[in-house]
């Protein structure tokens, strides 16, 4: 390794092809042990990652619908649990919400928003 190696100002080819983080299950402070201790398991059980890939599958499939209609359509996951890994689902940037005409709840697309 030279100085060169050291301050290299070359950047990956694409920010994308960088590893994301695994999304990992979290309890607020103020939750009770009990929180903490499931998002322990979740963690432990990398069941919140597979949850999220269960989401962005059914976003993949059922696209431009709401998190209860896709929880409905799916049958996977029931309507709470999609609630709370959309936010992990759209972290990994394969999916997207937006606002659809005549609809009151945001709707889930595939892919990054334009």
């Amino acid at each position: 390794m030279n100085q060169l190696d050291l301050f290299s100002t070359t950047t990956p080819a694409r920010y994308d092809d960088m590893a994301e983080p695994a999304p990992v299950a979290r309890a607020r402070k103020s939750d009770p042990e009990s929180s903490h201790a499931a998002a322990e398991r979740m963690n432990e059980k990398r069941l919140v990652a597979t949850q999220t890939q269960q989401v962005i599958d059914a976003v993949w499939k059922f696209p431009g619908r709401t998190s209860k209609e896709l929880a409905e359509l799916d049958g996977v996951l029931d309507r709470h649990t999609f609630g709370r890994r959309m936010s992990n689902a759209e972290a990994t940037g394969e999916i997207h919400r937006r606002k659809v005409d005549g609809k009151r709840d945001l709707c889930w697309f595939p892919g990054r928003a334009e």
